[in-house]
């Protein structure tokens, strides 16, 4: 999936989030800006606040596909941020995605929902793990397909206490 189909699909399942629970708005938030290996993503629905979310994509190696997408936001009723990884069809679903801060402990989140496009796991940051992500240099996240295959890839942690903190302002 490219850029822009995976935009396009996580402002769709932010704004069903904003019309069920609300989302946070990100006053000093400017889409594009620039968080080392992290980007900001700003929207303003039709009559709605600005939303944001902090984001970064890894591709694969051999073939420039994308294949990790990983986005964080917050809920305007929560003080902890909400993170979704979506990937691309073809993942074994049973076992979720797996993810890791550098050698920490590793935890993982169950696939939620599929489209068309991509399949993703979304899921809030408790404040253990967000102070994690800020100390951290490295998220490893880890896929498997139908045959067991495990695929890992890593998701620079470079820039992300300042984009999450730009998320808060």
């Amino acid at each position: 999936m490219n850029r822009s189909g995976f935009r396009f699909l996580f402002i769709l399942l932010i704004a069903a989030a904003m019309v069920t629970i609300g989302l946070g708005t990100a006053q000093g938030a400017t889409d594009g800006d620039k968080f080392k290996a992290w980007t900001m993503r700003c929207e303003a629905p039709e009559g709605a606040a600005k939303i944001c979310h902090l984001f970064q994509v890894a591709k694969d190696e051999e073939s420039g596909r994308d294949l990790v997408h990983v986005a964080v936001g917050y809920r305007g009723d929560r003080a902890e941020p909400l993170a979704i990884i979506s990937v691309p069809l073809g993942v074994f679903l049973p076992p979720g995605v797996a993810m890791q801060v550098d050698q920490g402990k590793p935890i993982r989140a169950p696939f939620e929902i599929c489209d068309p496009d991509a399949c993703r796991a979304g899921f809030p940051l408790t404040p253990d793990m967000v102070s994690s992500l800020k100390g951290g240099v490295a998220l490893n996240v880890t896929l498997e397909n139908a045959v067991g295959q495990k695929k890992a890839l890593q998701i620079s942690l470079s820039g992300f206490t300042a984009g999450i903190n730009a998320l808060t302002q």
